[in-house]
């Protein structure tokens, strides 16, 4: 799934996640590492990235999976496993109350996984515990176009 603010094809794909259902490897029960990212169709004027991971599904709201925001504008991946964040780059805090990936492992049936990758006029200046909503409100009126993909997982 795929939706822009403006014409354009701006895209979000992963080769780890390229069918509907995750693989264990992502998971809590596998080797829990984050999946590789990539993503074209970039929105001209775009000054950097904001990645967010959440699963609507979770009984207890919205839950945060992964944050990951002031990517640089050059750049067009992140890695499998990604240990080491691009020039500038900065994680944000979890729902599990971490700065880093926490991949998932829903307690009962099928729940979906919402990956959005976002293009920004700015690079944003926020405190280092910052989580999602503060994000969100932080890019609103800096976005110029989302890319997104939704996958599922059952545990």
């Amino acid at each position: 799934m795929v939706s822009t603010l403006h014409a354009g094809h701006f895209e979000l794909k992963s080769p780890d996640l390229a069918r509907s259902m995750i693989p264990p490897a992502f998971t809590c029960d596998g080797i829990d590492v984050s999946p590789s990212l990539y993503w074209r169709g970039v929105p001209h004027g775009t000054k950097s990235f904001a990645f967010i991971m959440t699963d609507p599904d979770a009984s207890v709201g919205t839950w945060t999976h992964w944050i990951v925001y002031n990517i640089p504008s050059n750049v067009r991946t992140l890695s499998r496993d990604l240990r080491q964040l691009p020039g500038g780059a900065k994680e944000g805090e979890n729902s599990a109350k971490d700065f880093a990936y926490d991949g998932p492992c829903p307690p009962l049936g099928v729940h979906h996984y919402v990956l959005a990758l976002y293009a920004l006029n700015i690079k944003l200046h926020l405190p280092a515990e910052v989580q999602r909503r503060m994000l969100k409100q932080a890019m609103r009126r800096h976005l110029l176009g989302e890319a997104e993909m939704v996958r599922s997982y059952r545990h």
